[in-house]
């Protein structure tokens, strides 16, 4: 779906944010035209996810190289797993990615960012948050993307990872005086089936 109208079909204050945001990059909303995004993405690990396309066209007498840069565009996704306060906040922090891209190439986490971020009422940092990470922990399990694959033995506590791996299962940090954490016996090597 095409960014700016699922914005516009979901949050107009956030739309008037968008808009402000952009207008203080020294640009247009019209940055974002090419934008799509995905607030239903099937993730096991991100909250959120941003990804740039530089869109050119070739013309031989334009430049010495003949490439020119029509439009910037790119897709933001965001976990299903979340929870709706957290899903706005994760779309601020990848919507200020995109604006910060399209008017500073480049910037990452930097200070574009941030100040983009900022002007769309993000309030988070660069990573995820504990609640947001177990929002996802939570919906891995209840989809079945992520298994118990180890177990302790003295008191029940459970490691659950995507796939079985081959590590050794004591380097986890659980320390228990009746047991050991091992792997469950009805995980092969290759892993459940996600």
């Amino acid at each position: 779906m095409n960014l700016l109208a699922f914005i516009s079909s979901t949050d107009s204050d956030l739309l008037d944010a968008v808009i402000a945001a952009c207008r203080e990059f020294g640009g247009s909303v019209d940055a974002l035209a090419n934008w799509t995004v995905d607030p239903a993405w099937k993730s096991t690990t991100n909250a959120g996810l941003c990804r740039f396309e530089r869109l050119h066209t070739f013309d031989a007498e334009q430049d010495a190289d003949g490439w020119d840069l029509v439009a910037m565009g790119g897709a933001i996704s965001v976990n299903r797993a979340l929870t709706a306060e957290q899903a706005a906040q994760v779309l601020r922090h990848e919507i200020g990615h995109a604006i910060a891209e399209a008017h500073c190439p480049g910037a990452g986490h930097g200070l574009p960012w941030r100040e983009a971020a900022a002007a769309l009422g993000y309030e988070g940092g660069q990573y995820a948050t504990e609640e947001e990470c177990e929002s996802i922990r939570r919906g891995n399990l209840a989809t079945g993307a992520e298994k118990v694959v180890a177990r302790c033995t003295g008191c029940d506590f459970e490691v659950t990872r995507a796939r079985y791996g081959s590590r050794d299962w004591r380097r986890f940090a659980h320390t228990c005086p009746d047991g050991t954490v091992s792997p469950m016996a009805n995980v092969g090597r290759q892993g459940p089936k996600v």
